[in-house]
């Protein structure tokens, strides 16, 4: 907002005209609120810095830990064709570098009627919030922005690239057509063959949890000598079980503790594990295995002879 303001006091500057009563006003509330969100901003950030929480993010470079970053999980797991990672991500740079040519070349040619330009506009916005997200990790140590928290990057390049394509139209005429319809193709096919109804990437490790529930439930009703059967996890898995634990929704199940490494002197009666952990329990064998999601419910040997 406050970038915006600067064109705002130079173009009146030029024009020798002065900024009314409510343009002043509005101007004044802008920088009184965009000051008071800094400060609202600080409090958390030095506690995060101070309690070393930004252990867990990268500080490589903003290339790496962003743009790669959102490319891989835009992505969503799917191979593009073989496409890289990196290739894809050069082919958003160039994009990007691009747009930041025509504008440039726009506001050489004239800067009032540049600044209200579509694409001007939205590669100014990008190149300020990128330049911030910069900022910060050089003055405050901040990590650069992954997944999650750099969310707002996708519908922000999106209106970029929309911009862009529509200057391209207004440049080469209905020849561009070819461009628009094969990304819309690509766009499609995107999301028909990586949704899924039952599991999202970034929360799989819930996606069989009603599996192995209801096969531990099965089991009990056929070996009701057992009373409560008792499970131990990975510890990627082990909120989602707790949560039904706590609730009392899995009277069946008696859940252990949360524990960061395998415990390969677990004697539960079922374990669920990843790959990497399964391979360290010897004295388990597999009852369910989870392909997609790299996963294996496993018994204790002895229980598994059992008719």
């Amino acid at each position: 907002i406050h970038i915006v303001l600067i064109p705002l006091f130079w173009f009146r500057t030029k024009a020798k005209t002065s900024l009314t009563k409510p343009q002043g006003f509005q101007i004044i509330l802008t920088v009184i609120l965009g000051i008071a969100f800094l400060g609202l901003c600080c409090g958390p950030l030095y506690k995060m810095q101070s309690s070393n929480q930004f252990v867990y993010w990268s500080k490589d470079s903003f290339f790496t830990n962003t743009v790669v970053n959102q490319i891989d999980e835009f992505r969503y797991g799917s191979s593009w064709f073989g496409l890289s990672i990196f290739i894809a991500a050069y082919v958003v740079l160039f994009l990007f570098i691009i747009s930041v040519l025509l504008t440039g070349l726009r506001l050489l040619q004239n800067v009032r009627l540049a600044s209200s330009h579509p694409l001007v506009i939205m590669t100014i916005l990008l190149s300020a919030v990128f330049s911030v997200n910069i900022l910060q990790v050089n003055l405050l140590g901040t990590p650069y922005l992954t997944t999650r928290t750099a969310l707002s990057y996708y519908v922000l390049f999106a209106f970029l690239l929309m911009f862009l394509l529509r200057e391209a139209s207004i440049m080469a005429g209905h020849r561009s057509n070819f461009f628009l319809i094969a990304i819309n193709i690509l766009l499609v096919s995107q999301l028909a063959f990586n949704f899924h109804f039952n599991s999202v990437k970034e929360w799989w490790y819930d996606a069989n949890t009603y599996t192995v529930q209801n096969y531990i439930k099965d089991y009990i009703k056929k070996h009701p000598e057992e009373g409560v059967a008792t499970l131990n996890t990975t510890w990627i898995f082990h909120p989602s079980f707790s949560f039904y634990t706590i609730t009392g929704k899995t009277r069946w199940i008696n859940l252990t503790d949360l524990h960061p490494e395998v415990d390969t002197s677990s004697k539960t009666l079922f374990y669920y594990a990843t790959y990497e952990d399964a391979n360290k329990l010897n004295k388990y064998s597999p009852v369910i295995n989870f392909a997609e999601t790299g996963s294996v419910l496993l018994i204790r040997n002895e229980a598994n002879n059992k008719p």
